[in-house]
C-alpha cells in the first residue's frame, strides 16, 4: 500500500473530503500523519467480500451488533483513521 508523506497531517474533515472526491480509492491516516492509499484489486476484493459475507451471516444469526464494510473508517485513540476489511461492533457500543 503506497504511503503519502504530506507536509502536514490531514484533518478528519479533509480525510472525509478526499474519500468523497476520489471514489474507488481507500484513504487511511496512520498515527504518524501519513496517508495510506490503495485501490481494491480483484483478489483482495474477492477475499474481503468473502470475509464480510461470513461476518454478516454470523451476526445476522445472533443479532449481537453491527457489521461494517471496508469503506468504513474508524478513528483510533492514537489519531489514526483505519478501514479494516470488515468490522463488528457489539450493539451495546
Amino acid at each position: 500500500m503506497p504511503l503519502l508523506d504530506l507536509l502536514r497531517p490531514v484533518s478528519d474533515e479533509e480525510l472525509h473530503l478526499l474519500s468523497e472526491r476520489n471514489p474507488g480509492w481507500q484513504f487511511e491516516r496512520l498515527a504518524d500523519g501519513r496517508l495510506a492509499v490503495s485501490p481494491t484489486g480483484g483478489e483482495s476484493g474477492r477475499i474481503g467480500a468473502a470475509v464480510l459475507g461470513q461476518l454478516y451471516r454470523w451476526n445476522e444469526a445472533r443479532g449481537l451488533g453491527v457489521v461494517f464494510d471496508a469503506s468504513t473508517g474508524f478513528k483510533l485513540p492514537d489519531g489514526s483513521v483505519l478501514a479494516p476489511d470488515a468490522a463488528f461492533l457489539l450493539g451495546e457500543r
